[in-house]
């Protein structure tokens, strides 16, 4: 099975990794005129154009190599907009930087040493936090979710609509990876745990990195036998059900569904379930 397509690593990029090692990178790219930036407040916002020169504000990071000028992230007190909205209208190359951007960004605006509370600097181009007490290191984290499209027997898909969904959104199930758990595990431990249905056949699709703030989702198809009927808790999963392509087509021309956002790996496994052949 191909690798489904995801909206935000529709580019391979060049983070050029090993330039980060070499001492005073930052200052040398702050004073060179032709760096580029990207940036970001603290809370993953970004300013508008995306890609911009430096212009004298200093670089927190650096990003690697944009159509052969050093990117760097900067701070921003100013942004006001979400990867989640405009990630669609970026170029393949933009979004991928971005996504790299907000995830580090709001990584390095907790500056504190996580073994013994003190503060903590930058090092390794902005890549590695480095206590300036105890000396231990801290790097840039990522948590694996699993991200599932489940179909019957009767090769309909199960959806899904969380507690903090806004009516009438609904989307494919997911989770978080738990400690000492492979992937395939996660799929179908999650599956029974919000929906109570067994599956096999997992099949990894791909990833693409959800930086909100630092999660990698790794998507997955996977099928159950016979026709199940989903069984929730009411709680975290408020309303689930096995839908063919014609139930859903009725219910969003009826207003009772809407699918997920285009930027997310929920759509591409949607959307790849509503093209495939019947």
């Amino acid at each position: 099975m191909s690798t489904l397509p995801m909206p935000l690593v529709r580019a391979m990029i060049d983070l050029d990794t090993p330039a980060r090692m070499a001492d005073h990178l930052l200052p040398t790219l702050a004073a060179d005129p032709t760096t580029l930036a990207i940036a970001v407040s603290r809370r993953g916002l970004l300013e508008s154009p995306l890609i911009a020169p430096l212009a004298g504000r200093l670089p927190l990071a650096y990003l690697g190599r944009y159509d052969g000028a050093a990117l760097v992230l900067t701070d921003s007190t100013s942004a006001d907009q979400g990867l989640r909205e405009i990630g669609l209208e970026l170029s393949a190359a933009d979004a991928a930087y971005a996504a790299v951007a907000v995830a580090l960004r709001q990584w390095q605006a907790d500056s504190h040493c996580v073994a013994c509370g003190a503060p903590a600097a930058l090092i390794q181009s902005g890549w590695v936090f480095r206590c300036t007490d105890c000396g231990a290191e801290r790097y840039p984290r990522t948590d694996p979710c699993i991200i599932v499209a489940v179909t019957d027997d009767a090769d309909r898909l199960l959806l899904a609509r969380a507690a903090h969904f806004a009516y009438p959104r609904a989307s494919v199930l997911a989770g978080y990876v738990e400690p000492g758990e492979s992937l395939e595990a996660a799929v179908a431990r999650e599956v029974f745990e919000e929906a109570g249905v067994h599956v096999h056949d997992v099949t990894y699709r791909g990833s693409q990195p959800w930086p909100f703030p630092r999660s990698l989702m790794c998507a997955f198809t996977a099928r159950t036998s016979g026709t199940p009927e989903p069984v929730i808790d009411g709680e975290e999963i408020v309303e689930a059900a096995f839908l063919s392509r014609e139930d859903v087509a009725a219910r969003i021309a009826a207003g009772t569904l809407q699918l997920p956002s285009g930027i997310s790996v929920a759509w591409s496994l949607v959307s790849d379930w509503l093209e495939s052949p019947a």
